[in-house]
């Protein structure tokens, strides 16, 4: 029987259709390794097939037994973590409505049920989705995601001249970004420098959304996906001249550009901003300024390791959003404190761990952005609860995954979970080829026969 005879019967035990292409391709692999080690034995080419055929086993067992490997699969452990955290966070909301924002929003905790029930939809139907669209159709997707973050910049609302929603706009460019990189690799110093271009543009959405916050983290976010792309050599380059790209992009041009602005005179940020940070950096004992940092630094000093301490958490209704983390504390005592910084350290984890695991280059980027989107905000959002820097004061929207109360951060978490799991499924199913839109190899070689 010849090899690609044989890889036609292992492929017709196989169900899932992506699995298909992908399983040819280990197939094909192995049976060409053998033919190798035959040859260089003495063997001849059709002797040599033939016996690497036979090494192979019976094809109907071979794909009997690959279709059982080859299936779409569930992240159990991941999903407990989600049904945990949203268990916890409604519990949380419920107590932040109680005593924190009380008669301000009587129906605060309705809502807070309401997004999380509407992210939860949202977790289900990205898992079943085809996650390698984005792969498969980057481009545009990226250029309909823009021209909506164009639109929502021109025409969305403001308030303290900061349009809103813009910080969780820049967070959905992230995992899309995964796409337009995918396709860009292997294209040397010009796909590093197209993939750079476009990867900031959102920046420019940010800056004229007024939004220091966003342009941030998506900043701290793209350097580092642009130096692992550097140091996986995905674009096919050195890796000292890939980095000396990156870091003189991404950080020696923008500070050149800066300089020269304050040089000139050109506004970068409006009045208030600017106020608020002579504020910040000039007048750092001011207490007024410093509210919101003080107070968690002082919420946490009276931190019981047992039982609650909520006399300072009243009547602050930013507490669910900004500082849920000092609210745990407080409200349950320093252990079941950090219990949440330990459940919310594994959730990362298993994010990573999702991602690492990939055969895919795709689903590889897609699963380590959603880490990094996860890591990031929770980065931030530790360095502000915990008390180290005034950190909230500087970049000032911090939200913690699942935990912090609002309708973007917790329908944005739960959609990335989705797409972690849509990742995860797809483990042993997708093949970059299947992405790419090649032909099948065996299509290939009945084409030319």
């Amino acid at each position: 029987m010849a090899w690609s005879d044989y890889i036609t019967t292992v492929k017709e035990q196989i169900r899932n259709k992506k699995a298909k292409l992908l399983i040819e391709d280990e197939l094909k692999d192995h049976i060409e390794e053998q033919i190798k080690a035959y040859q260089e034995d003495g063997v001849s080419y059709e002797e040599a097939e033939k016996m690497a055929v036979l090494d192979m086993g019976d094809p109907i067992e071979v794909g009997t037994e690959l279709n059982r490997i080859h299936r779409p699969k569930l992240e159990k452990k991941l999903l407990m973590m989600v049904i945990i955290f949203s268990v916890f966070s409604l519990i949380l909301q419920y107590f932040v409505g109680r005593i924190c924002v009380g008669l301000n929003n009587p129906n605060y905790f309705i809502d807070q049920l309401g997004f999380t029930i509407i992210g939860i939809i949202i977790m289900v139907l990205i898992y079943f989705f085809d996650y390698t669209i984005i792969g498969k159709y980057p481009f545009l997707i990226w250029s309909i995601f823009y021209l909506f973050g164009i639109y929502r910049v021109l025409y969305g609302h403001r308030y303290f001249g900061k349009v809103g929603g813009i910080f969780t706009l820049l967070y959905l460019f992230i995992p899309l970004f995964a796409g337009v990189l995918f396709r860009l690799r292997n294209m040397k110093i010009k796909g590093l420098i197209i993939s750079g271009i476009i990867g900031g543009m959102p920046i420019l959405l940010a800056m004229k959304g007024s939004s220091f916050s966003a342009m941030v983290h998506y900043c701290i976010i793209l350097f580092i996906i642009m130096n692992i792309a550097v140091g996986k050599r995905w674009f096919g380059i050195k890796k000292r001249l890939g980095y000396l790209i990156v870091w003189t992009g991404m950080i020696g041009i923008p500070l050149v550009f800066f300089v020269a602005c304050y040089v000139s005179g050109m506004p970068l940020i409006n009045e208030y901003q600017k106020i608020r940070w002579q504020e910040i950096f000039l007048t750092l004992s001011n207490n007024n300024i410093f509210y919101r940092s003080n107070f968690a630094r002082q919420a946490m000093t009276n931190t019981k390791i047992i039982g609650s301490n909520t006399e300072l958490l009243k009547n602050n209704s930013w507490i669910g959003s900004d500082y849920i983390l000092v609210f745990i504390f407080n409200m349950f005592g320093l252990i079941m404190g950090l219990i949440t910084v330990g459940l919310v350290l594994f959730l990362l984890y298993k994010a990573f761990g999702i991602a690492r695991k990939q055969r895919s280059v795709l689903g590889y980027m897609v699963g380590m952005f959603c880490a990094l989107s996860f890591l990031v905000q929770t980065m931030f959002y530790f360095i502000s609860n915990l008390g180290f820097f005034q950190i909230n004061d500087v970049v000032s929207q911090q939200v913690l995954p699942f935990l912090s109360s609002g309708g973007s951060n917790i329908v944005y978490s739960y959609a990335v979970a989705g797409l972690l799991l849509s990742v995860y499924r797809n483990s042993d199913v997708v093949s970059d080829r299947i992405v790419l839109n090649k032909t099948s190899l065996l299509g290939k070689i009945r084409l030319r026969s």
